[in-house]
C-alpha cells in the first residue's frame, strides 16, 4: 500500500519498504522503475527507513558472527542487494551513505558483486553528491587494496578476479567516485601503484591506466606515463597507448601515424574477411570501432587528416572524417544516442551540418516506431544541439 499525494505523486511508508525488501527481486524493481522513468521515490518518515537499513546491515553481521547456516546468510544478502537497489532512488542522509559505503566494502558477498556496489556509489555519490572525506577514504583504500592484490597476483602468476555481472563495470571504476566533483583531485597512493605497474611492465593493467587512472595521478607521474607510452609505441604499436597519448594531449609523431595506418590496414583486412565468411560473433560488436575512433580524433584535430584511404569502410568513420562533406543520406540518428555533451557540441558547430542532422532526426522521430527512451533522448538532443 502507499499514501497518495494531492498532486498525484505517491509517497511510501515503512511497511512499503519492507514489502519491497521481502517480495521483490532487484531485477523487478529496476525494470519497473526504468519502464516508468522513476528517478526518485519518497518515503514517509525517512528516519525510520534509515533505521531499517541499519537493522538489516546489523543483522547480517550477527548471522556471520553466530555462524548461521549458509541459507540464512544468503537470504539476508538478497535483502541487502534489494535494499541497495532501492537506495539508488531515495534521498538518504550523508551519515547513512557513509555507513552503507563502509559496510558494502567490508564484506565479500556471494551475490552482491562489485558492479552492484559501484552503482550505489554512482547514484548516491556521483548523482546525489553525497561524497565526503569519509567516503573518499573508504573508496580510495578499497581501490588500492584491489590494485595491490591484482599486482601481486600477476607477479606470482595467480588468478585474480573480482566478479561483476557487467563487463563494463569493475573495481577500476572505483577511482571515479573517490572525489567525483573535484577535477583537480590526484591520488598519491594510485600514482605510486601506476609507477609500480610501469616498472614491472604489467601489461594486463595498462588498459586500467589508460581508461581509468590517468586523470587521477600526479602531473609528474603523468609525464612519466607519457614518456613510457611513447617508448612502448616506438617498439611495438598498441592502440591503447595511442589513446593514452591523445588523452594527455601529447604530440603524435609521424612514425606513430605510419604505425597507426599499418594497424588500421590489418584491421580493415581482417574485418573484411570475417564479414565475407559465415562466422557470426556474439555478442555482435562494431567491426570498425577503432577506425571510427580515429575518425573522431581527426574531427577534433587530435590527429592530422591523413586517413582518406579508409573512407568507405564505415559510414560513421566517414561522417567523422568528412564531416560537412559527408553524404547525409547515410546519416543515422542512432549514432547520437550515446554521445557525450562535448561531442554533440563539436558535431553541431557547423550550420549546414546542424540543418542536415536536424532534418534526419525529425524524419526518424516522425516515421519510425522508436522505443520511448530513444525517442525522448533524440528529442532532447534535437532541442539542445541542433535547433539553434
Amino acid at each position: 500500500r502507499s499514501l497518495p499525494r494531492l498532486d498525484n505523486e505517491i509517497i511510501f511508508d515503512l511497511l512499503d519498504f519492507y514489502c519491497f525488501i521481502e517480495f521483490f527481486e532487484e531485477k523487478e524493481i529496476i525494470k519497473s522503475f526504468s519502464k516508468n522513468h522513476v528517478e526518485n521515490i519518497e518515503f514517509q518518515d525517512v528516519e525510520s527507513i534509515e533505521l531499517a537499513v541499519r537493522n538489516i546491515m546489523n543483522f547480517y553481521e550477527v548471522t556471520l558472527n553466530k555462524k548461521y547456516e549458509a541459507v540464512a546468510v544468503i537470504s539476508v544478502e538478497r535483502q541487502i542487494k534489494t535494499c541497495l537497489i532501492l537506495l539508488r532512488y531515495i534521498n538518504i542522509s550523508q551519515h547513512l551513505v557513509e555507513d552503507v559505503c563502509e559496510f558494502i566494502f567490508r564484506y565479500d558477498f556471494r551475490d552482491i558483486l562489485i558492479n552492484d556496489k559501484i552503482l550505489f556509489l554512482e547514484y548516491q555519490i556521483a548523482r546525489k553528491q553525497k561524497n565526503s572525506l569519509k567516503t573518499a577514504a573508504i573508496i580510495e583504500n578499497k581501490l588500492i587494496e584491489y590494485v595491490d592484490a591484482h599486482i601481486n597476483a600477476l607477479q606470482t602468476e595467480n588468478k585474480f578476479e573480482i566478479l561483476s555481472s557487467s563487463s563494463g563495470i569493475n573495481y577500476c571504476n572505483l577511482v571515479h567516485y573517490i572525489d567525483p566533483h573535484d577535477k583537480t583531485f590526484h591520488s598519491h597512493q594510485l600514482s605510486l601503484r601506476v609507477s609500480k605497474i610501469i616498472k614491472l611492465n604489467l601489461s594486463a593493467l595498462f588498459p586500467h591506466i589508460v581508461k581509468h587512472y590517468l586523470r587521477y595521478i600526479s602531473t609528474y607521474q603523468k609525464r612519466k606515463v607519457i614518456l613510457w607510452a611513447k617508448n612502448e609505441l616506438a617498439r611495438s604499436f598498441r592502440f591503447d597507448f595511442l589513446l593514452l597519448l591523445i588523452e594527455c594531449n601529447a604530440k603524435i609523431d609521424k612514425n606513430t601515424i605510419i604505425s597507426l595506418k599499418e594497424y588500421l590496414f590489418a584491421l580493415v583486412k581482417k574485418t573484411s574477411e570475417q564479414m565475407e565468411s559465415n562466422v557470426k560473433v556474439f555478442p555482435p560488436q562494431e567491426p570498425y570501432e577503432e577506425l571510427i575512433q580515429v575518425g573522431y580524433w581527426c574531427l577534433i584535430k587530435a590527429l592530422p587528416p591523413e586517413f582518406s584511404e579508409y573512407v568507405g569502410y564505415s559510414d560513421l568513420f566517414d561522417f567523422y572524417y568528412l564531416y560537412n562533406k559527408f553524404d547525409f543520406n547515410k546519416f543515422q540518428p542512432k549514432w547520437l544516442l550515446n554521445l557525450l555533451p562535448h561531442t554533440l557540441k563539436i558535431i553541431s558547430r557547423d550550420k549546414m551540418v546542424r540543418a542536415k542532422i536536424r532534418k534526419s532526426i525529425a524524419d526518424m522521430i516522425s516515421t519510425t516506431n522508436l522505443m520511448l527512451q530513444d525517442k525522448e533522448r533524440l528529442q532532447s538532443i534535437l532541442i539542445h544541439y541542433f535547433c539553434q
